[in-house]
């Protein structure tokens, strides 16, 4: 497996695990081969809690990667508007 897929990977079951109905999806990958660039989409205001959940996710997923450097991205990003199709890690239910 490639790390870009082993990001994909562990992003998605990290995800999973916050399990809100505000994060309409999330992309990962890297950029210069040492940073990974996580964004989370969210439908509606991003609240503190929302951000400091998706932070954790963001800590757990990074630390799989003992030499990688992580760069955080928090998107308000409203329903219907068009989710990002490439390195798509995690969408919930519902979006196409």
């Amino acid at each position: 497996m490639n790390l870009q897929n082993q990001l994909l990977y562990v992003t998605q079951l990290r995800v999973k695990e916050i399990n809100s109905p505000k994060i309409r999806g999330v992309t990962a990958t890297w950029k210069d081969g040492i940073t990974a660039s996580i964004s989370f989409y969210f439908d509606g205001e991003i609240t503190e809690e929302d951000f400091d959940s998706a932070s954790d996710a963001c800590g757990e997923i990074i630390a799989q990667f003992s030499n990688g450097f992580l760069e955080e991205n928090y998107i308000r990003w409203d329903y219907p508007k068009p989710l990002p199709k490439e390195n798509l890690a995690y969408k919930r239910k519902g979006e196409n």
